[in-house]
């Protein structure tokens, strides 16, 4: 019975060792991904700004109209900012937000349930679907990543009723 018993607490001490190693494993392997990201080269100015947290302003062109907006320092924004320029019709939902479903996701960690949705708010929706929202209200769904702010105001006169044709660049310097 004794020596089971050490046999036993051998096997756990050498479980519990192997669990340990491959957490630090894969937290060496999430750190190496992170650096080979924000050190990889990059095509513009724009984008090398972008890994190393300094953030471009957004364009945001409807009908003629332009508005600037501010991009929050996350993997979603810098994923939006590599599809730009962009095109893209969108849709409109509940009198109050436009859409645009994307074929592939972005990555979306930290997904959240906010409270209120505020008129100017870019966000992505559910890992797909890029949503700029013209009117403020109370939210009652999750899945959210926020990905900028519009800065300017009168989105929601220029957004306009139904489907719009909507225009994602980043400001030139």
């Amino acid at each position: 019975m004794h020596i089971l018993s050490k046999g036993l607490l051998l096997g756990l001490s050498m479980l519990l060792l192997m669990l340990g190693s491959a957490c630090a494993n894969e937290k060496v392997a999430e750190n190496h991904n992170a650096t080979v990201t924000s050190s990889s080269s990059k095509s513009s100015s724009d984008q090398a700004a972008v890994s190393t947290g300094e953030m471009p302003k957004l364009i945001v062109e409807v009908n003629g109209r332009i508005f600037k907006a501010t991009l929050y320092d996350n993997e979603t924004s810098r994923t939006l900012i590599r599809r730009l320029p962009l095109d893209v019709s969108m849709t409109e939902l509940n009198g109050r937000e436009k859409y645009y479903h994307f074929a592939a996701d972005f990555p979306a960690q930290n997904r959240e349930k906010p409270p209120i949705i505020h008129e100017g708010d870019i966000m992505c929706w559910s890992g797909n679907t890029l949503v700029l929202f013209y009117k403020t209200y109370e939210n009652t769904y999750d899945g959210y990543v926020r990905i900028g702010h519009v800065d300017d105001a009168g989105l929601a006169a220029v957004l306009g009723n139904g489907d719009v044709e909507v225009r994602f660049s980043l400001q030139e310097k």
